[in-house]
């Protein structure tokens, strides 16, 4: 709880290990609304939502529009 700047540096560092991982950029964006950053949350489902292996999953579109309503 709290510690957003960890969660993103070690979120970071399995990103580098696994690039573009859907879960990963999910979790990533939470971080990201978490500590505040919705806009930079948003770019990342948004980034999701336009890639074609993943972008038709209902819970992308239902995260943005909690993003967008923050």
């Amino acid at each position: 709880l709290g510690d957003h700047d960890q969660a993103l540096a070690v979120n970071q560092r399995a990103l580098e290990l696994s690039e573009k991982n859907p879960g990963l950029l999910v979790n990533r964006a939470e971080i990201l609304a978490a500590a505040g950053k919705t806009q930079d949350a948003i770019a990342v489902i948004e980034g999701l939502l336009a890639d074609e292996r993943v972008g038709k999953d209902p819970q992308l579109k239902v995260l943005l529009e909690k993003y967008q309503a923050l």
